[in-house]
């Protein structure tokens, strides 16, 4: 019990205020006074340290996409075919012909192609505009999480001059001639089912490879199982480099393509990166009008 300091009633310690003469219990007020300040102390500083986390977040994700690729050499030596080689410190940015654009002057530029050499990539494209002896503006952008990196530089166009080219070559019986549409549209067809692989194995959907393989071939079949046991292992691929090194004749509707890949392959399950290096043979079969991979005859890891 304590008395009120103004009429001396003895009251409850824990009473607010005198039960006698309305008189506030300083003690008690006092220590709820100091209750709420100590309250209010401890929600400032839970705020000041939350913002504090967001601050430092948003500039650990801005850090680990900020533009950390440079160019290192542009060779145009064989224009129109343009060839610049850049390096990236980040090792969380992968580039691709997916997530890379460029512009020389106003023009967008097509068929751009990414390859993984060491320690650098290699972009190469046919410039649309052959026009020699003139100065390009040239743009490089490179985009992945919305986050954008951008190289500007330019270059001088050579003199070109479209030499003619002659098929006066010889050529074994079993091998494709150069200039051969056959050639080029299976090569056409490889590059393409290459890219929509890629998808189909990232998106763990086949899909995107369906109508470029013989669907009366055991080929979708084998791809899904492999979709599968990647899903399941959390593995996706980057294609770094990819080369049809030779055509062979089989018959008037078969032919056998070897080619040279290289992946870079992300193993979610391990948290594993490797890169690994393939000699394949794949058997292409004209269907319907057009070529079809009908099967993958060949996988030797190199």
């Amino acid at each position: 019990m304590i008395k009120c300091k103004k009429c001396g009633y003895e009251i409850q310690q824990s009473a607010k205020y005198c039960t006698n003469c309305g008189c506030a219990n300083e003690k008690i007020n006092n220590r709820m006074k100091f209750k709420k300040i100590t309250i209010a102390i401890i929600t400032i500083i839970i705020l000041i340290l939350s913002v504090s986390f967001t601050i430092y977040k948003i500039k650990g994700i801005h850090k680990d996409t900020k533009n950390t690729i440079q160019m290192i050499n542009l060779d145009s030596t064989e224009f129109p075919d343009i060839k610049i080689e850049v390096k990236s410190s980040n090792d969380k940015i992968h580039l691709n012909s997916d997530n890379i654009t460029i512009k020389e002057n106003d023009s967008y530029q097509k068929n751009i192609k990414v390859d993984y050499l060491e320690d650098r990539y290699i972009i190469t494209y046919e410039a649309s505009d052959k026009k020699s002896n003139n100065d390009r503006n040239l743009k490089i952008c490179f985009n992945e999480n919305n986050n954008e990196n951008i190289i500007d530089t330019t270059y001088k166009a050579p003199d070109y001059k479209e030499e003619s080219k002659s098929a006066n070559v010889e050529y074994s019986d079993n091998t494709v001639n150069t200039y051969d549409k056959n050639e080029i549209d299976i090569r056409n067809l490889m590059e393409t089912f290459m890219n929509s692989s890629i998808k189909s194995i990232n998106s763990k959907d086949i899909y995107y490879v369906k109508q470029y393989v013989d669907l009366n071939s055991t080929i979708l079949s084998e791809f899904q199982k492999t979709v599968d046991s990647y899903k399941e292992q959390k593995i996706t691929e980057d294609l770094m480099i990819f080369n049809v090194e030779n055509i062979k004749k089989l018959n008037e509707i078969s032919y056998e393509v070897y080619t040279f890949e290289r992946y870079k392959i992300y193993y979610g399950a391990k948290n594993e990166i490797n890169t690994s290096d393939f000699k394949s043979v794949y058997l292409v079969k004209y269907i319907d009008g057009e070529f079809k991979v009908n099967s993958i005859k060949e996988i030797n890891k190199v």
